[in-house]
């Protein structure tokens, strides 16, 4: 009665309508509400949403996002690159529930995130996925991982830019020959 009498509360007589918080809300709100909330930049919320209107693969790319934000907010660290690797592991996850063109998108943001946690090898596989050939080739070749960087430009000759050929090769050539002298 106390709060009655101060008008702080009302009870619903069943004559007014429902106020909008009390009734159940339908998934195609909620993908509406966690859209908004993702352009936004609010992937928790989102990622909550998308749940609600069980959208599973928009629920991961929100989740993916996230842990991409958070990993970018911490300091250089293993805290870090662990938070990278997460976040490329959802986002590869992402990749294979998704359609068309979606797919390339999301093994694009695997390979930054991998690459970001210092997971290099993983990084080049992720970069081939996104039929991203030349970054996976340079990749490779900065890690020294000659042999696979070779085997990309063999197998994505035409996606590749002729200079960037021509220096991993080079390189390498080089690399290679210094390896055999330190044989000998």
């Amino acid at each position: 009665m106390f709060w009655k009498s101060k008008k702080l509360v009302r009870s619903w007589t069943g004559r007014d309508p429902l106020p909008n918080f009390a009734r159940s809300s339908a998934a195609d709100e909620w993908k509406e509400r966690g859209e908004s909330l993702f352009n936004q930049g609010q992937f928790e919320h989102a990622e909550f949403c998308f749940e609600r209107a069980n959208i599973q693969d928009r629920a991961i790319q929100a989740k993916a996002c996230r842990l991409r934000i958070v990993a970018t907010r911490l300091p250089p660290s293993g805290a870090r690159d662990a938070g990278f690797l997460e976040a490329g592991s959802v986002f590869i996850k992402c990749a294979k529930m998704s359609s068309g063109n979606v797919i390339l998108a999301r093994y694009s943001d695997a390979a930054q995130c991998l690459q970001d946690g210092s997971d290099f090898r993983g990084a080049v596989r992720s970069f081939v996925l996104a039929e991203k050939f030349p970054r996976a080739v340079s990749l490779a070749a900065e890690i020294k991982h000659y042999e696979k960087a070779m085997t990309l430009i063999r197998r994505y000759e035409a996606h590749i830019d002729i200079d960037l050929i021509n220096r991993v090769t080079l390189d390498a050539k080089v690399y290679y020959a210094e390896k055999f002298k330190e044989r000998e």
